[in-house]
């Protein structure tokens, strides 16, 4: 019968959304390797989400295929089953899917509407264009150190001329490397997805820590390649600068990122506080 399967992918679905959270949670192991983490985290999400609508089709398919046995009472059990799941699933995959698309549509509209105002803004602004290590520069005037990555059809990264005052070259180019890893690498996607996922399941603790984690794992993913491209003393050094001028929502989160590019693999939990 089809309804085994269809309560295993129920009940790992299940697991997923009530376990992984905690699991992926605990220790500091995300710190030492974040591109793995962010890819469980997703990954659960998305495995979690498949396996649901497998339950769902596997359930129907064992309604529509069912035969009757008079001499089981256990085929009876068994339909009665999958007409339960299947029903209860297809009303709920239609009213989840009502939810997503509206929620979901918001989410994604905002932020591109976001990521449009930023460019505009820096093309206004703008008062040099360069490339450095492979990436379009956008220079713009502002006092407040700060840099983003734009991203689009033409991705560029917008530096501020407080930050280019603050910063020596060495550390301007380990920031634009850490920048232009949240391009190449479509960190913006992934933090969208993850607003999406909480958008829609705004009161599930799993949906929050999915954001929280993606905020922070993409820039830690950021920092080692920053890191690696020109180096951690550089990428530190500007990390320390920022937190020293204020320039971080969580001037404490940057000090740490700062111990965290000098640490050693084993002990990058040790200088970590979550």
């Amino acid at each position: 019968m089809w309804i085994i399967p269809a309560l295993v992918c129920l009940a790992f679905a299940v697991f997923t959304m009530l376990a992984a959270p905690s699991l992926l949670t605990r220790g500091t192991w995300q710190v030492q390797h974040p591109q793995l983490a962010l890819g469980l985290w997703h990954g659960a999400v998305v495995g979690g989400s498949l396996a649901l609508l497998a339950a769902v089709a596997l359930s129907v398919v064992a309604v529509l295929t069912w035969e009757h046995d008079e001499g089981s009472w256990l085929s009876g059990f068994e339909i009665a089953l999958a007409s339960v799941v299947a029903s209860v699933g297809l009303i709920a995959m239609f009213g989840w899917g009502f939810i997503v698309t509206r929620r979901s549509g918001r989410a994604l509209a905002d932020g591109r509407r976001a990521n449009d105002e930023l460019r505009d803004a820096a093309r206004v602004l703008s008062y040099r264009d360069e490339r450095i290590g492979g990436a379009l520069v956008r220079f713009v005037e502002s006092p407040a150190p700060h840099a983003l990555a734009a991203a689009g059809p033409a991705p560029v990264v917008i530096v501020s001329s407080g930050l280019e005052q603050l910063l020596t070259r060495e550390q301007l180019e380990a920031v634009v490397a850490h920048e232009r890893c949240h391009l190449v690498r479509f960190h913006a996607l992934a933090q969208r997805l993850a607003e999406v996922n909480e958008a829609c399941l705004p009161r599930y603790t799993g949906a929050k820590n999915l954001s929280r984690a993606t905020a922070l794992l993409i820039e830690l993913i950021a920092d080692d390649a920053g890191a690696k491209a020109v180096g951690a003393d550089a990428l530190a050094g500007a990390l320390r600068a920022l937190a020293s001028a204020g320039a971080g929502s969580d001037d404490d989160v940057l000090r740490q990122r700062a111990r965290r590019l000098h640490a050693r693999p084993g002990g990058i939990s040790s200088t970590w506080q979550a």
